[in-house]
């Protein structure tokens, strides 16, 4: 009877194993990896006569370092070195955390813009019929908050946020804020990716910050935003800079039918100008624009476009381009609540910047691999699931190949559940409503 038990068990270990070295030649990680961000990129770029780091090793070495989901810097950061001498055996590793992301910190805008270069024409190279969205190149551009630690640097340089204490009885006398990193992300409506981000501390405003992205944009791109990017200045540059935008305006926004009391000049009925008493009295010209109403149950949502043609941008379609525009929403939540990374644990802004970067650039590489392979199983990329990749990729990056080997047309399988949901997501208690 036992020695039954134990050829069923061989034959099953035997099973795993002949699966695990079986292929679908769509090839493996570490090919993938070569293709997406090769070595030969970092070639040409300026290195201080003593360092001891390769760019490549240190890349890699900040992927392995975002994509673990270790508690703590340091253990991310171990995870990361067993996984590099198993990558690339013999490569100069730093011998200490602190050595590590030193040097990750002091190259990290050099190495960040030069790798998202990289991951934005991979992007456009995969694409495919996803490039575009109702025949508009359009990107989401919206804005959030990663909390940081509440450190005397963080506090100094990251600015400080919070509900100041009120009425005669709160016990509290100082004002409770923590410093935060404000983040502004430029999102490809089509495959539903990242392309472009900033951060820095609170006194930075997300339309600032927008406006510093701008030149990343390929021309005649179509901008959808919420009602927090509006303005004389930030609409004149995109319009400018031959890009397009489609935004939700609210009261807070002055839009004039008609130039001069009784004018005709061009008068229609979804013509609107955008010129505030300011623009005025200095001699600038109006911004001429398209209002768009669309009604959303008892609601009517109010966008403004550049595009003045009622053929050229349908209110079907806008109506399509702004829903879809939620997305953005639902990769914020991947990044804080899936992958983890709704706080930095870095106790300066400056490794906290590091941390924000890796972690971002980690969640974008690993969905552009993943979408890959559902392109190329004819399947929707919007189907993709950052929870299943992140637990494929991790569990292999804690075998013992640590992901070398793993077999990427396994991500095809990374897709959300099918079901119906029968039930509500919301909390039995919900501990943040307010009672009195």
């Amino acid at each position: 009877m036992k020695s039954a038990r134990k050829s069923r068990k061989a034959k099953r270990a035997k099973g795993r194993k002949s699966n695990r070295t079986k292929r679908s030649g769509r090839g493996t990680l570490r090919q993938a990896i070569d293709k997406f961000v090769p070595e030969s990129i970092f070639a040409g770029l300026p290195k201080h006569g003593h360092a001891s780091w390769d760019f490549f090793t240190l890349v890699l070495m900040g992927f392995f370092w975002g994509w673990s989901n270790e508690p703590y810097l340091i253990d991310r950061y171990v995870a990361a070195c067993r996984a590099i001498g198993h990558w690339l055996p013999g490569a100069f590793v730093a011998s200490s955390y602190q050595g590590f992301v030193k040097a990750l910190t002091t190259h990290r805008v050099m190495l960040v813009d030069l790798v998202a270069q990289q991951l934005r024409s991979m992007m456009l190279r995969i694409a495919g019929r996803y490039t575009t969205v109702e025949g508009f190149l359009a990107f989401a551009v919206d804005g959030t908050k990663v909390e940081a630690p509440w450190t005397a640097a963080n506090e100094e340089k990251l600015g400080k946020s919070g509900r100041k204490p009120k009425g005669k009885k709160c016990q509290r006398k100082e004002t409770d804020l923590r410093p935060q990193l404000t983040l502004t992300l430029l999102w490809h409506m089509g495959l539903q990716l990242p392309w472009a981000w900033k951060h820095g501390g609170l006194p930075d405003g997300e339309r600032n910050q927008f406006r510093a992205l701008l030149n990343l944009l390929p021309p005649l791109a179509l901008i959808v935003a919420d009602a927090g990017f509006t303005g004389y200045e930030l609409w004149r540059e995109i319009i400018e800079g031959q890009r397009n935008f489609l935004i939700r305006v609210g009261a807070n926004v002055e839009l004039l039918l008609e130039l001069f009391p009784g004018s005709r000049i061009d008068r229609r009925d979804d013509i609107v100008y955008l010129w505030p008493k300011g623009k005025q009295t200095k001699g600038e010209r109006p911004l001429k624009l398209r209002l768009i109403k669309l009604k959303r149950g008892k609601q009517t949502v109010y966008l403004v476009t550049s595009i003045l043609g009622a053929k050229k941008l349908t209110e079907a379609q806008a109506s399509i381009l702004y829903s879809k525009r939620w997305g953005v929403e639902c990769t914020f939540r991947a990044f804080k609540q899936t992958l983890q990374r709704r706080k930095m644990k870095s106790y300066t802004p400056e490794h906290a910047a590091c941390e924000l970067d890796w972690s971002l650039m980690s969640m974008w590489l690993l969905g552009l691999l993943a979408k890959q392979e559902l392109i190329a199983a004819d399947k929707d990329p919007a189907g993709f699931s950052t929870a299943n990749a992140a637990r494929l990729l991790r569990r292999e990056l804690y075998g013992d190949t640590h992901g070398l080997d793993l077999d990427m047309a396994l991500f095809a399988s990374a897709v959300k559940d099918s079901y119906q949901r029968k039930s509500s997501k919301k909390a039995r208690h919900d501990q943040r409503k307010k009672r009195e």
